[in-house]
């Protein structure tokens, strides 16, 4: 950050990132540099919090999937390719394997089922 010549209370980042992914879901902002990671993020909070027993149709009580993307197990494709991630301080993997426009999908199911309003901010 840097201030701007002539103002007192201005401050603007001298490099923006015109790269990085944002939405805003409910009242909580995510960000990051990847579509992938910004949903990881998301299901992660929305896991940890009182909101998982509003996602009860997408959990799956072994593998997830692409229809139920939360399970218990981890998921490993036939040519060893990872297909979920572990989610911290949980027991949950998330299924992970989507196209960005599959994510943009999965993002707004979440937002129905835990009656949040979701904002795309940079996709």
């Amino acid at each position: 950050m840097a201030r701007v010549e002539g103002s007192t209370d201005l401050w603007v980042d001298p490099t923006p990132n015109n790269d990085t992914i944002s939405i805003l879901f409910g009242r909580q902002h995510y960000t990051g540099s990847s579509y992938r990671g910004v949903f990881i993020k998301l299901v992660s909070t929305l896991v940890l919090s009182s909101d998982i027993a509003k996602l009860t149709d997408l959990i799956n009580s072994t593998e997830p999937n692409t229809v139920q993307i939360i399970g218990t197990l981890e998921r490993v494709s036939g040519q060893g390719t990872k297909l979920t991630r572990a989610i911290d301080s949980s027991k949950y993997h998330v299924y992970v394997n989507f196209s960005k426009d599959a994510l943009y999908k999965k993002i707004q199911i979440l937002a129905n089922l835990t009656n949040n309003k979701v904002t795309f901010e940079r996709w």
